[in-house]
């Protein structure tokens, strides 16, 4: 684990998720190759936005903090910083398309219809609609409910056909987590976008009282020249 995603961002350890959407917006402003940065800086800073605004990857990054001499832990980060960089390549390359992609991008986290759809013996599977980030996090926890359903099937020596329905389980269970983990990000970032509509509506209400008000002296003005 060679990169430091918190530095590269510049937000402590702690920060949470809209900490890092703020960040993530300073530094893409200030290194995007269209701002006068360049494409390898701004690899970097969605490489570890990436990495520290996916729950899942997050935790595997932090623990692989804590603990280098952890050989699993070290790999996973690997794994996940490999797909991370390739996904990083992937941005528009002129700033108002960067800007407008970006909007996109959160609104993939905050608007979502989740839904079930049945998978057999009455367990039922989460969906994400039409949210990509919701579908990755789904079928990524549904992956990692089948690898621990399988290691812990082989430890226990379960036979068939309970195996099946045990994997089956886990795969579930794990998707459910990965729905959980999406719907929570989503609404942290909701709660931003919030707080932004409020204060932009704020700031509108103030800037037409004070044209009101500007017109209001401009007529008393008249009034009282005439």
């Amino acid at each position: 684990m060679d990169l430091d995603y918190y530095a590269i961002l510049g937000v402590p350890p702690e920060a949470d998720i809209e900490a890092l959407r703020q960040a993530y917006r300073i530094r893409a402003f200030e290194y995007h190759p269209d701002c006068g940065g360049s494409h390898g800086q701004m690899v970097l800073i969605n490489e570890a936005w990436a990495i520290l605004s996916n729950p899942m990857t997050r935790r595997h990054y932090d623990s692989a903090r804590r603990n280098r001499s952890d050989y699993a832990a070290q790999c996973s980060v690997r794994e996940d910083a490999q797909a991370a960089r390739q996904k990083a390549q992937e941005y528009p390359r002129k700033w108002p398309d960067f800007e407008i992609w970006l909007d996109r991008l959160f609104r993939d986290f905050t608007e979502v219809n989740y839904g079930k759809t049945e998978a057999g013996f009455g367990i039922q599977y989460p969906t994400a609609g039409r949210s990509v980030s919701g579908w990755i996090l789904v079928i990524a926890g549904g992956l990692f409910g089948v690898y621990v359903g399988s290691n812990i099937i082989i430890s226990l020596g379960i036979g068939h056909p309970a195996c099946y329905l045990v994997g089956l389980l886990f795969m579930a269970g794990g998707a459910w987590l990965g729905a959980l983990l999406h719907g929570r990000r989503g609404k942290l970032l909701g709660k931003e976008e919030k707080v932004k509509l409020y204060q932009k509506k704020k700031e509108n209400k103030k800037e037409q009282w004070e044209k009101e008000l500007e017109k209001k002296a401009q007529e008393a003005y008249r009034k009282f020249k005439f």
